[in-house]
């Protein structure tokens, strides 16, 4: 059986993220300890480290599978018409569903506590798959009448103004 989609793992992996969600939310990520992670994950530290190296690789896992679950939605999108704007709307809503689906560990990887390198790595995700890549065919870098590195900071600010928004008011 593959590891990624047994459900012992999957919730182990759950556990593990809550409480470092949890942790970095009360003590900022400096301040944690694998232990700290463990006794609120409810698990014994060799079942951490059968999935992670540290409380870093931990940090890293997160924010690189986040990523990836944006990237694939991203890579789902073949057009977006502005003409018939309604029927491209899904793709926002599932980027939106996405972010919702993971908002706790966004708002605090976002944090005064959280990761700040985590903001740069976010854009670059979002310049390489939104221009280099030219997944959205809409979005052409040449075509652009601002520098795209200004576009793309006014999406991902978008994008992280409704994480906290969800944060302020979650109804």
């Amino acid at each position: 059986m593959d590891p990624s989609t047994d459900r012992r793992v999957t919730r182990t992996k759950a556990a593990i993220r809550q409480a470092l969600t949890e942790l970095m939310e009360e003590k900022g990520f400096d301040a944690l300890t694998v232990k700290d992670v463990t006794t609120r994950a409810q698990i014994n530290r060799g079942t951490f480290y059968l999935h992670y190296r540290d409380k870093y690789d931990l940090l890293e896992q997160s924010e690189q599978e986040l990523i990836r679950g944006l990237i694939a939605i991203l890579s789902t999108i073949r057009s977006f018409d502005v003409d018939h704007l309604e029927q491209s709307f899904h793709y926002i809503v599932r980027v939106i569903e996405y972010l919702g689906e993971h908002a706790d560990f966004l708002k605090t990887i976002l944090g005064p506590k959280g990761d700040i390198s985590f903001h740069s790595l976010l854009k670059t995700m979002m310049t390489e798959h939104l221009f280099e890549k030219n997944v959205v065919p809409f979005i052409k870098k040449e075509n652009a009448l601002v520098p795209t590195e200004y576009l793309v900071a006014y999406i991902a600010s978008a994008h992280f103004g409704i994480i906290r928004e969800r944060q302020i008011d979650p109804t």
